[in-house]
């Protein structure tokens, strides 16, 4: 029953389960982006001496929302042919994966990897990203 004696007209969340599903959904969604940008200061200092050290974080904006917009595009006219389950499960794995390749080229010496390299790898990992956060929207 809801608040006013009624019975239901749907089902009932018991348990919360959508509750929990959407905030996991949505955190899936806003994760991949705010990573990048919150972590402008370490950037900054990875880029310094490059043509990026100024600049990167709209390259990293223009690449992800770019990437995204298409995707909601193309999964717009194509979403029947992409399994459900599909939609869900693979942006969360590609996505772990490159937080974790990010996570390595944390640890890895300015010297061994040149800014302008780290760059490419980071840019890359936007428009992957992107393209997955419009597969799990």
């Amino acid at each position: 029953m809801d608040r006013n004696g009624a019975e239901p007209k749907g089902p009932v969340d018991t348990g919360y389960v959508a509750y929990l599903i959407f905030f996991l959904m949505g955190a899936g969604t806003l994760l991949p982006w705010n990573i990048f940008i919150n972590a402008a200061p370490y950037f900054k200092v990875r880029f310094e001496g490059t043509n990026f050290s100024d600049n990167f974080e709209s390259f990293f904006g223009i690449g992800f929302n770019i990437t995204n917009v298409l995707g909601l595009w193309l999964l717009t006219k194509h979403q029947h042919r992409v399994p459900p389950r599909t939609r869900v499960i693979l942006p969360f794995l590609v996505n772990s994966a490159i937080f974790i390749l990010t996570t390595i080229l944390c640890v890895v010496s300015p010297s061994q990897l040149g800014g302008n390299a780290l760059f490419v790898i980071t840019m890359l990992s936007c428009l992957i990203m992107g393209g997955q956060a419009a597969l799990l929207q």
